[in-house]
């Protein structure tokens, strides 16, 4: 379905080798002039047994396509999980100990982050702003869990 402002898709997933569930999915994108873009995933579970399942998006912020070394980054996170060499998570650790504390925007300046991030409340908001530019971007969700990139290993 497509309106001027939104576009709904659906989509059926079979049962599968790997995967013997089978579900009905359905994203909606909505524009609003005030809020931005939204979006939102539900799914059914339209099989006879209990099917596991997860879902979540993967937007790459950016102010201009200029280097995230110099925006002023704000995330409401108070815990972090460390991660190992093959970058899986590892132990929850306070954001303090690994001088991974963006609560107060900052610069990402030099710092790497791979991260899942846990916020301190289930509905939240990061923020990037390039200062020179006057530009920000901002994401919200009402999930506890956020996956935080500083993409160094993008092209």
């Amino acid at each position: 379905e497509l309106t001027a402002t939104s576009v709904t898709l659906t989509a059926f997933l079979p049962p599968s080798y790997g995967y013997p569930f089978m579900l009905a999915s359905q994203v909606v994108y909505s524009l609003n002039a005030h809020t931005g873009l939204s979006v939102e995933i539900a799914s059914q579970n339209i099989g006879t047994v209990a099917a596991p399942y997860g879902v979540g998006i993967h937007p790459y912020l950016t102010c201009n396509l200029t280097s995230v070394d110099e925006y002023l980054f704000q995330l409401p996170a108070n815990q972090v999980y460390a991660v190992d060499e093959h970058v899986n998570p590892t132990t929850l650790h306070h954001v303090d100990e690994l001088d991974l504390n963006f609560t107060q925007a900052k610069t990402i300046a030099a710092t790497k982050i791979d991260h899942t991030f846990k916020t301190a409340n289930d509905l939240w908001e990061i923020t990037i702003t390039h200062p020179q530019q006057a530009l920000s971007v901002s994401l919200c969700c009402d999930q506890p869990w956020v996956q935080i990139y500083s993409g160094e290993k993008l092209q």
